[in-house]
C-alpha cells in the first residue's frame, strides 16, 4: 500500500478497472478530472480510465509535476503545450483545452526558456 506524501516519489498508480487491476505509469497520464466521488484518468494513448477514489486520493499520492487547475482537474506539466493567462486556458499537446481557475492561474507561470 502506497502512504500518501506530498513528496512521494512512486512511478506507477494501480488502477482497479472492472475485473482487474492495471499499473499505469504516472507519466503517462495527461490529466485527472474529477466526477464527485470517482475520478476520470486520462492516458497519452487516449484512454480514460475511470477510478472510485476521489481526486484528494490521487492529489496525495501523485509526484511532483502536477498541478491543479480548478476544483476538479489536475493537470501533467509534461503535456502543457500553452497556457493563456488571459483566458485562463490550458492547451495540451493532444490539442485539448482545460479552464483554469482565477485562484490557479499563478500556479501556472510561464516556463523560462534558456
Amino acid at each position: 500500500m502506497m502512504i500518501p506524501s506530498a513528496q512521494n516519489t512512486a512511478r506507477t498508480l494501480s488502477l482497479r478497472v472492472v475485473d482487474r487491476r492495471e499499473i499505469v505509469y504516472f507519466e503517462d497520464v495527461v490529466w485527472f478530472k474529477s466526477n464527485r466521488n470517482y475520478t476520470l484518468v486520462i492516458l497519452s494513448d487516449g484512454r480514460k480510465i475511470l477510478s472510485s477514489k476521489t481526486l484528494g486520493v490521487y492529489e496525495k499520492i501523485m509526484p511532483s509535476g502536477f498541478l491543479r487547475a480548478h476544483r476538479s482537474c489536475i493537470i501533467n506539466c509534461a503535456y502543457i503545450k500553452h497556457v493563456n493567462r488571459a483566458t485562463r486556458v490550458c492547451i495540451l499537446t493532444n490539442g485539448q483545452e482545460l479552464e483554469i481557475s482565477q485562484r490557479r492561474i499563478r500556479q501556472f507561470a510561464p516556463k523560462k526558456s534558456n
